[in-house]
């Protein structure tokens, strides 16, 4: 009942910003949704789609602070639309937009403030993509920016959760090679190691003396991985040879464009078959996890040995019987 409730006002509260964002004198004028759409989903929907209808997008760059208003407004509306539809508005918005490249650039800085930066309200990768891309790809861009945004595009093209991490090679401190494509562990833990990020080194020491996480490492539970997202020379070599032996070493060059590393510490979380079941991780919140997983274990094995027992007992009994 109490959740029924929280969803009621949870939908109420973003009706009202709706309502709110139709009463209230904006830049141009937004859409309002026709009366038989009732549903939330339906409303922003077609908020979004139809967002930019009556903008005038070849002058509205002109008035750069509106714009940048108008653009926190669309985006808004985003965390409740489809996901489907939200691209769909998106790609169509920056077809229009990028006849000239100047606007495309105010455009993709207005994305990257509400979408990507860490200060955003609204952090979402999938929308933020196809801004990156554009402007990595539109000449005219200058090309210092379109490297920028390239890297973006680069590490949020295969990082992203429920995507299959992408595969790369890692150089370990004693010079052989191994492949992330290569562990078959159950779960992947994935740390990268950065020397100058002071949370890093002690999230490091914190999972290196975990209780939990050792133990599940040694049942061949979870892996721990230490990646270097650079090359690895002997300022590394010389740190890593302080790392858990039991925790898989290595530096990988590639690694940099590949994997989105906004977050420190950066951490991704993997299952056997590669897929990213999570990143931007807690320590707090993923050793207290870890610990939980551990006490399951203990319990199952528990309840397997104690049934073992009790069928070989039965199986005793009535070996006894039939004699």
């Amino acid at each position: 009942m109490k959740l029924k409730n929280l969803f009621v006002l949870f939908v109420a509260v973003v009706c009202v910003k709706i309502s709110h964002a139709q009463q209230t004198e904006h830049f141009f004028q937004y859409p309002v949704p026709p009366d038989n759409l009732e549903t939330l989903t339906d409303r922003t929907n077609y908020l979004v789609e139809h967002f930019w209808d009556r903008c005038n997008l070849k002058s509205a760059f002109s008035a750069r602070q509106k714009m940048a208003e108008a653009f926190s407004d669309y985006v808004s509306f985003m965390p409740y639309a489809d996901s489907v539809v939200v691209i769909n508005s998106i790609e169509k918005l920056i077809k229009e937009v990028k006849k000239k490249p100047e606007h495309l650039l105010l455009l993709t800085q207005m994305a990257e403030n509400n979408l990507y930066c860490d200060t955003a309200e609204y952090i979402i990768d999938s929308a933020y993509l196809p801004f990156a891309r554009a402007a990595a790809s539109t000449g005219g861009i200058p090309r210092d920016q379109r490297d920028r945004y390239a890297l973006q595009a680069s590490q949020l093209e295969g990082s992203q959760v429920g995507m299959k991490s992408p595969s790369f090679t890692m150089i370990q401190p004693n010079g052989e090679l191994t492949s992330i494509d290569d562990i078959e562990n159950r779960y992947i833990l994935v740390l990268f190691d950065d020397p100058n990020d002071s949370e890093n080194l002690l999230t490091r020491v914190r999972l290196s003396a975990d209780y939990s996480i050792n133990e599940l490492i040694k049942r061949g539970y979870v892996a721990v991985v230490s990646l270097y997202p650079g090359v690895a020379d002997e300022a590394w070599k010389t740190r890593a040879a302080g790392y858990p032996s039991n925790w898989i070493v290595g530096a990988s060059p590639d690694a940099n464009r590949l994997f989105d590393q906004r977050q420190k510490p950066t951490i991704y979380y993997l299952n056997r078959d590669k897929q990213i079941l999570s990143k931007n991780l807690y320590i707090d919140n993923l050793i207290e996890a870890f610990r939980v997983v551990l006490v399951n274990q203990d319990r199952i094995n528990q309840e397997r040995e104690r049934l073992k027992k009790e069928a070989l007992q039965q199986r005793e009994t009535r070996d006894a019987e039939e004699k």
